[in-house]
């Protein structure tokens, strides 16, 4: 796959920079990469959202070729990202967040709702859990999804030698920082995105956030772990494509279906007031 026609790009706010590479026409949706990794695993669901929507890949500071950190909180890369959205004209995309960047869109969806129309987490941390269980989870996800393993260890790698501060510090957030009260307040429309064999984040995580976030939705990738997004693009574009279909519709309060796919909406129809 090329992307020379689409090179990553540098974005720096208030001195920390983030990468990101944009492709596609259509609705703006901004993918955010988790900060464990670098963007470039992404690639495969970047080329497939990108028949659909105008994407934008986004590698925040801290991991990748992008600032070194000494340890951001959740809420400071909401900050981050709000400028980002705000700088590069972006208005109101599907904010589509993974795995730790999932912390970062919760703070968002309920700080500054009105930068975005929607967003799609999957594998989202957000109930504490013991670091251990994370650590062997990830362990058991790495051998199922072990193709990918063996093609993108370089990319964890990377992130853990050069951005080893911040790489730890998201795992320690991942493990401890409990965002339930800010996921009742979240103000937009939300699918809880989550692999049916994800061991990392487990599926009553995801069950969790979809009782607290008004408005939500939950689908299940039956075959799918942590990183399935990755691993079934064609599943997540397809997923995609049928949530960003009812977003700004009356639709989108109730179930709603595909020839494929069935989302369960949350027992919340109106946002939490502000």
């Amino acid at each position: 796959m090329s992307f020379k026609a689409n090179p990553i790009r540098e974005r720096s706010i208030g001195g920390n920079v983030g990468r990101f590479i944009q492709r596609g026409d259509g609705s703006p949706l901004v993918l955010v990469a988790s900060q464990l990794v670098r963007i470039q695993p992404y690639y495969p669901v970047l080329l497939r959202l990108a028949d659909h929507f105008q994407v934008t890949l986004l590698e925040l500071p801290g991991c990748g070729g992008g600032s070194k950190l000494r340890g951001w909180s959740c809420e400071q890369y909401a900050i981050w990202l709000s400028r980002f959205l705000e700088e590069e004209q972006i208005e109101r995309p599907l904010l589509v967040a993974h795995s730790t960047s999932c912390g970062a869109a919760i703070v968002l969806g309920a700080e500054g709702p009105n930068l975005i129309s929607g967003m799609i987490l999957t594998g989202s941390i957000g109930i504490p859990r013991p670091i251990l269980a994370i650590l062997l989870g990830r362990a058991i996800d790495g051998l199922l999804e072990w193709s990918l393993s063996l093609r993108r260890w370089i990319d964890i790698a990377h992130t853990a030698i050069f951005h080893t501060k911040n790489f730890f510090h998201q795992i320690r957030i991942a493990a401890s920082h409990d965002l339930r009260e800010n996921a009742k307040r979240v103000a937009v429309p939300t699918l809880l995105a989550h692999g049916r064999r994800d061991h990392t984040i487990p599926l009553s995580s995801a069950a969790t956030l979809h009782q607290l976030i008004p408005n939500s939705h939950l689908y299940i990738s039956p075959t799918g772990s942590h990183d399935w997004l990755i691993t079934n693009p064609d599943e997540f574009t397809e997923m995609t494509k049928s949530f960003a279909s009812t977003l700004g519709t009356a639709s989108s309060l109730h179930v709603f279906t595909s020839s494929r796919f069935r989302l369960t909406p949350s027992p919340h129809h109106s946002p939490t007031p502000r």
